[in-house]
């Protein structure tokens, strides 16, 4: 089979006419077919979270996304973690020193966000938040 053209509302002959939702049409407009596999790191993988070279991802039904920055597999290797979470266990809300030379990052109920890039804690305590220098 030839390559595929994305025509999510567009209808094939196949004798009579079809609408194609979600599918394709094949090369040569006749038959709706399944969409070709949307990238190559989940090809052929079962959902999960997997290591990479410069960032992990999760597949799921064939389709990668990228954990966000700083973000990493669990020990399942079913989903993307927040180091902050672990960091802002028992800790009260406020902005900290994220560990492994991260920068910064707050906690509020239990919840922990990475602060951008080059970004500091600001004043206010327990209502401190990340700030641009």
């Amino acid at each position: 089979m030839g390559a595929t053209t994305a025509l999510t509302t567009t209808t094939c002959t196949k004798g009579v006419e079809e609408l194609c939702l979600g599918t394709y049409c094949d090369e040569e407009g006749i038959d709706c077919v399944p969409p070709p596999p949307a990238d190559p790191a989940c090809e052929g993988k079962p959902d999960g979270c997997y290591h990479g070279p410069h960032h992990d991802y999760t597949c799921s039904s064939g389709l990668e996304t990228l954990c966000l920055s700083g973000s990493y597999c669990d020990d399942e290797g079913t989903k993307c973690v927040n180091p902050a979470d672990a960091w802002c266990a028992g800790k009260r809300d406020g902005c900290y020193t994220a560990h492994s030379g991260l920068g910064f990052y707050t906690c509020r109920a239990g919840a922990g966000m990475l602060c951008p890039q080059d970004w500091v804690c600001g004043p206010g305590g327990v209502n401190a938040e990340c700030v641009e220098p």
